[in-house]
């Protein structure tokens, strides 16, 4: 699996993590709006380990997410990446 850029990278490790599509668009769409941050800090307290959609939120639709092993050759390629980004230090929002 190729990862292009960071929205890349969010878009494939949410799905593999078992996150909505709707929730990962939103994350990506959002993350660099003042807004969000408001958004994510409510998400976490409502019990969120990821940041949903509004609609999600609103719904309190919370999916179990898939957690990632260092053995799992499937979960590989997100170890391989995260930390680590075409040699620079990948900065998580």
């Amino acid at each position: 699996m190729e990862i292009k850029d960071m929205d890349d990278y969010h878009l494939k490790y949410g799905l593999h993590s078992n996150i909505p599509r709707c929730c990962i668009d939103f994350f990506i769409k959002s993350k660099k709006d003042s807004a969000y941050y408001k958004h994510s800090s409510i998400s976490y307290r409502a019990g969120y380990d990821y940041v949903p959609c509004k609609k999600c939120l609103k719904k309190k639709k919370i999916v179990e997410l898939h957690i990632c092993e260092v053995d799992n050759p499937e979960c590989d390629i997100f170890y391989n990446y995260q930390g680590n980004w075409k040699g620079k230090k990948i900065n998580y929002v």
